[in-house]
């Protein structure tokens, strides 16, 4: 059953190190509902570590508000400890320890119960497919088997919030699949929510919810771009029959540029330095519209 209050709000977090020399976290915003998995996209030192880690309660903010499942993180951070699910980027597995092992030590510092450690176990190892693997050191275990054993510690106990902090650096693209295959069937499921770090954009997209309704947003404002640069491109149109404003207007549609490299090619088998002239200027436009779309995202971050 839905719990009404967001599992996760903050509100203009602020964090620095080094006695303020150094800014990790600058008005920070964020909530994450039930059922909903929020993504932290962005290059390393962005502050994506930093921001997990004070929800999850390991550090405490210089200012703003942050609400964990309810709890004021500042006033009770072992509380909140005590709730979430917590995965971190280096991994907090015991190399000497057997897969199994590793469980045991999770659940006996979680105060699991001996009575739902077998079924918990179970479906644990039917989620991450380490069933045989559980009496393997955790040590030789691949990249992408010890993540999973590390997200199946995180959720030793069925936690209301997930937060995992770089979840797939050093895993390959299978691993990775299966891991975002994991985390999305566990919030439909049971309805958790989700705050994940990550600096790799591609594969996680349509699992984050907040970055999907932005895509879809992105998907209809291309569209309606492209309904009126398909129309100064000459692909249904002649240049030459447009006036001549018109005309000038195209020099700055790279859909022009893009249909000549096209029709030359597989037209009139036009090689490589037949296209520069077009080339060029599409590439330059194309450098300018990416330059000013950063900027946009930045000033709309902050």
């Amino acid at each position: 059953m839905p719990h009404p209050e967001p599992a996760l709000e903050a509100r203009e977090l602020r964090k620095s190190f080094g006695k303020g020399s150094v800014i990790a976290l600058d008005g920070v915003s964020v909530t994450v509902s039930a059922g909903e998995v929020v993504g932290l996209v962005g290059p390393d030192g962005a502050g994506k570590t930093t921001l997990v880690r004070l929800c999850a309660g390991l550090r405490l903010a210089d200012g703003g508000a942050l609400s964990v499942l309810g709890i004021d993180v500042g006033a009770n951070p072992l509380r909140v400890q005590e709730q979430v699910g917590y995965m971190p980027q280096r991994l907090g597995l015991y190399e000497d320890l057997t897969v199994q092992e590793n469980l045991d030590l999770y659940a006996d510092l979680q105060a699991i119960p001996a009575s739902r450690r077998k079924q918990r176990y179970t479906q644990l190892f039917e989620m991450t497919g380490l069933a045989d693997f559980k009496t393997r050191l955790a040590g030789p275990l691949s990249g992408g088997m010890k993540q999973k054993l590390g997200l199946a510690c995180a959720l030793i106990k069925m936690p209301r919030l997930l937060l995992l902090d770089e979840p797939t650096v050093g895993v390959d693209r299978v691993s990775r699949r299966d891991l975002w295959a994991i985390v999305r069937d566990m919030v439909r499921e049971h309805g958790i929510g989700v705050l994940l770090s990550t600096a790799y954009l591609v594969g996680v997209g349509l699992l984050i919810s907040s970055l999907a309704r932005t895509m879809q947003q992105a998907l209809l404002g291309t569209f309606l771009f492209m309904m009126p640069a398909s129309l100064l491109s000459e692909l249904a149109t002649p240049i030459d029959d447009m006036p001549s404003w018109i005309r000038h207007l195209t020099l700055l549609n790279p859909s022009r540029y893009a249909l000549n490299i096209a029709r030359d090619v597989f037209l009139r088998g036009a090689t490589l330095p037949d296209t520069v002239g077009d080339l060029i200027p599409m590439t330059i436009i194309g450098v300018i519209c990416l330059a000013a779309a950063g900027v946009m995202f930045r000033l709309r971050s902050q």
